[in-house]
């Protein structure tokens, strides 16, 4: 009886952690392993990035880097101090309301995901589904060693009398969000649990249910299921700190270490973070397979694209400001793909959702927003500079003119005398 009581109170427990708005969370933090479930931060593997920088870039990276590298010394010691500031890390507390998901792949920053798309995009969104696949195909059913607590029809049936109205009461809730087709196209608690243990994910062993907890975590539209965005969202967010490690499956290996090797090609002073002026001075000698989409295809100094990286910036820096880490550079770019690319209910693989048409015009050739600006600075200055001659022109007239005055007025002199 006793054990039986204890289950429902776990129940009630997860309920109220799921629709209780009173406490906010920051996403832009990592859960402590002792409390949340989150793998304790790690560095990444240093992959063998020469082959993989050669792929990338068209200069060699000494050549890239020969100014970054004679303030090495400098910044080796700005960035002792930032260690010593944020040595603490960061604290995670439990998320309902989801404030702390951004517009990570719209804005500013989308111009900067256009011009990575063609690198990036496809294998990233090839792991994604992956990951859904696999996960989904794994058993829903209830096990003797794991039941879904989110299985609000079966534990009422199978309730104590006093405590089925309380569980009725979240299966009202729960109908508000459901959907049949996303239903269908969703994970529960029980293919979690063993999705999280083949994909060798971290599992905290002193929680109670972390399957349960990572469900939770990201259940946005809370119906008990992780949908395709909620899943996925959960993939890169939860491994953030071991994305591109060996030690676990279904971490965006490859593309997070080639990701990665783009982000050491850019830290040129060694620093563990990349600021968005150098980002802005080094990607456009990126080797990408296409010329669309191409944020720096007008003059550089012109600066009409710097918002976008900024904007990135801005969206993921957490540990330093004005700059990210290799940790957040790669979650970036794959939380911006996510964001443009995900659905409840699919992944898409075109540019249908991503807006770009809006974006780029003449076959992705031409940035709208920014030829726009071009034409209005460079009809500003056609104006301005006709002005100018119109100025000169007038007041060579008036000199002429003045000349001609004097002159007839010379002659009309000599006739009268």
């Amino acid at each position: 009886m006793k054990s039986t009581k204890l289950v429902f109170l776990t129940l009630l427990a997860i309920f109220a952690s799921i629709t209780c708005l009173s406490r906010s969370l920051r996403g832009d933090t990592v859960v402590t392993s002792s409390s949340s479930g989150t793998p304790p931060p790690e560095k990444l593997e240093k992959p063998d990035v020469g082959e993989i920088w050669n792929d990338l870039f068209t200069v060699a990276r000494t050549q890239s880097c020969r100014s970054e590298i004679n303030r090495a010394n400098v910044l080796a010691e700005v960035h002792a101090e930032e260690e010593r500031r944020y040595s603490g890390g960061d604290v995670v507390v439990n998320d309902s309301a989801f404030g702390w998901i951004k517009k990570w792949g719209f804005g500013p920053v989308a111009y900067l995901l256009d011009f990575f798309d063609p690198l990036f995009r496809a294998d990233i969104l090839e792991e994604m589904k992956l990951i859904h696949k696999d996960v989904m195909h794994e058993d829903p059913e209830n096990t003797p060693e794991y039941s879904d607590v989110f299985d609000f029809a079966g534990r009422i049936a199978t309730a104590p009398p006093e405590r089925q109205d309380a569980l009725m009461r979240d299966l009202k809730k729960f109908e508000k969000t459901y959907d049949p087709i996303i239903f269908q196209l969703s994970a529960n608690s029980v293919q979690v649990m063993k999705s999280m243990k083949q994909f060798k994910w971290f599992v905290d062993p002193g929680m109670a249910d972390y399957a349960a907890d990572f469900v939770t975590r990201y259940d946005i539209n809370h119906d008990g299921r992780l949908n395709p965005k909620e899943l996925l969202l959960g993939a890169i967010h939860y491994n953030k700190s071991v994305l591109g490690s060996k030690k676990c499956n279904h971490c965006f290996t490859k593309i997070a270490r080639r990701i990665g090797a783009l982000f050491t090609y850019l830290d040129c002073g060694e620093t563990g973070f990349i600021s968005a002026d150098t980002m802005w001075k080094s990607l456009p000698d990126l080797r990408r397979p296409t010329s669309q989409f191409n944020i720096f295809g007008y003059n550089n100094s012109e600066n009409i694209r710097t918002n976008a990286i900024n904007d990135f910036v801005l969206k993921n820096e957490k540990a330093k400001d004005a700059s990210v880490s290799k940790e957040e550079f790669i979650s970036g770019i794959l939380l911006g793909v996510w964001d443009r690319q995900v659905t409840e209910n699919a992944i898409i693989e075109d540019d249908s959702r991503n807006l770009k048409k809006l974006r780029w015009t003449q076959n992705n050739m031409v940035d709208t927003a920014a030829y726009n600006y071009v034409k209005a600075i460079t009809k500003a200055k056609i104006e301005e500079e006709e002005k100018e001659r119109y100025a000169k022109w007038e007041k060579e007239k008036l000199r002429k003119d003045k000349i001609a005055e004097n002159l007839w007025n010379q002659q009309q002199s000599a006739r009268g005398n």
